[in-house]
């Protein structure tokens, strides 16, 4: 945070107690006046000498005086409390529009990374699971040592690109398995390259025994981002750039913490307590909107968990969060996780993808597998093959010319809804909302670009031996699963 306060943010100026302390004083001046006048009035109907006379109408002029300067008084009072609350008011219109300006900008980010990630994550795909297919060809040879390189270097541009993605696309929250050690260098990783630019010396300190939390990753890594981006932003005036992030166990309250630390100014005593409350910032206009440590806090909290901040103005500030450490269904995800990789007799694969490279070592992979696969570059070329003969599994690009992959689905849904079940897209492009609400309506899996053997090996047999699953209740006359065809199949349900 920055040291420096925002006045139009942090004034506590009462303007009722300033209009009622300008009345009273305004009054007090006139009592006399208005004394006066009572005076005068009640002398007027008595026979006054001349002197009594030339008093009454002195009194009578300072009474109208009085009056006057009251009125004055009070018209002046009333404009000045005006301009002062129009000024307020434009002030947080002025930030309200700052924040509107900035969520705009975010959701035009995420437009264009989704198509700057599909076409960077299809070379990239390549990239990756060559590097993998030439670290299994090397095995211990003399070149296993290079094949390895290539592939850490591979899956780091992999994963830059996913926490970018993951920075930009809202994502509706989905709990599931999370080490906090893991998002906390992934944070680091995505914002290594500023960091390292303005000179900020990172320390991680994290504990090696932290349990395994039931939370949402990318809310967390979110968090983590702006923590680090808070203090690095805080640092940047002062010679000494340090940052520290501690993790630790808390095995008596069953939670785990985090710790950012910078060697920033400091928070100063008075801003502490507002520095999580919407629109409060204290940077300058147009480099922040005051909204994340408070959307920050509010994660946080949706886990269960809290956020607080210790400061001491001078010395940098720490930001800490608790979560609580909460089981998740970890049994029944391990029991699906050896299930997708027991193996699967060869079966008959259809590739489709635009891209040659891609559908080429898509083919390779699965070959080496143990099944039969043919490729085509596009969804109408699919419809050819599929008329030609039938394929156990169907993967198929998203985003294709001619006929993409939810035209390709459509159209088997028209014609053979059965082929439906055998569809495992391949996407490098899940910021859409369209892409999005097309994979949740239909319920098929998917495999997120750059995706290696292993990944492509696991979502494969998951779908076979669902498929195989169903066709043996098919085969026992399940009810449950001839609901499921009639779901699926509308002319069958009527």
């Amino acid at each position: 945070m920055y040291p420096c306060r925002d006045p139009r943010a942090s004034s506590k100026f009462s303007f009722a107690g300033l209009r009622a302390s300008l009345l009273l004083l305004v009054l007090l001046a006139a009592l006399p006046g208005l004394g006066l006048i009572l005076y005068a009035s009640i002398s007027r109907g008595a026979a006054l000498a001349g002197a009594s006379r030339i008093l009454f109408h002195n009194l009578a002029g300072i009474g109208l005086v009085g009056m006057l300067v009251f009125l004055t008084a009070w018209m002046g009072a009333d404009l000045f409390v005006r301009r002062r609350v129009k000024a307020l008011l434009e002030a947080q219109l002025d930030r309200q529009r700052e924040a509107l300006y900035q969520s705009e900008k975010v959701a035009i980010m995420g437009e264009l990374l989704a198509g700057v990630a599909h076409e960077l994550n299809n070379p990239l795909s390549v990239v990756t699971g060559r590097a993998a297919l030439l670290c299994q060809a090397a095995g211990e040879g003399p070149f296993a040592e290079q094949a390895a390189k290539i592939a850490q270097a591979a899956e780091r541009c992999a994963r830059i690109v996913r926490n970018f993605l993951a920075i930009a696309r809202q994502y509706p929250p989905e709990r599931q398995q999370v080490q906090l050690n893991q998002v906390v260098e992934e944070a680091v990783e995505l914002l290594a390259y500023p960091l390292r630019v303005d000179s900020v010396k990172v320390t991680l300190d994290l504990a090696p025994d932290l349990p395994i939390l039931w939370a949402d990753a990318h809310q967390l890594r979110q968090v983590v981002v702006n923590l680090i981006t808070n203090a690095h932003h805080a640092m940047r005036g002062s010679p000494r750039r340090g940052l520290a992030l501690v993790t630790r166990l808390d095995p008596e309250r069953g939670r785990v913490s985090l710790a950012v630390a910078d060697t920033g100014p400091g928070i100063p005593p008075e801003i502490q307590p507002r520095i999580f409350e919407p629109f409060f910032t204290t940077k300058p206009v147009g480099q922040g909107t005051g909204l994340g440590l408070s959307i920050s806090r509010g994660i946080i909290e949706s886990h269960g968990g809290s956020i607080r901040v210790e400061s001491q103005f001078g010395e940098g500030a720490v930001l800490i969060i608790e979560l609580p450490v909460e089981a998740g269904p970890e049994a029944a995800q391990g029991a699906d996780e050896i299930d997708a990789m027991l193996p699967v007799p060869g079966k008959t694969i259809l590739v489709v993808d635009d891209e040659p490279e891609v559908a080429e070592m898509l083919v390779d992979m699965l070959v080496a597998e143990g099944h039969h696969v043919e490729a085509v570059l596009d969804g109408a070329r699919a419809l050819d093959k599929l008329q030609e003969q039938t394929y156990d599994l169907i993967l198929s690009d998203l985003r294709m010319p001619e006929l993409d992959g939810p035209g390709l689905y459509r159209e088997l849904e028209r014609r053979d809804p059965r082929l439906c079940r055998r569809f495992i897209f391949l996407t490098g492009d899940t910021l859409s909302p369209a892409i999005t609400q097309f994979l949740e309506a239909t319920g098929t899996p998917s495999l997120s670009k750059p995706f290696t053997p292993d990944k492509v090996r696991s979502v494969v047999q998951r779908a076979l031996r669902g498929l195989r699953s169903r066709d043996l209740r098919n085969a026992t006359g399940d009810p449950s699963h001839a609901a499921d065809r009639r779901r699926r199949d509308p002319a069958q349900a009527a």
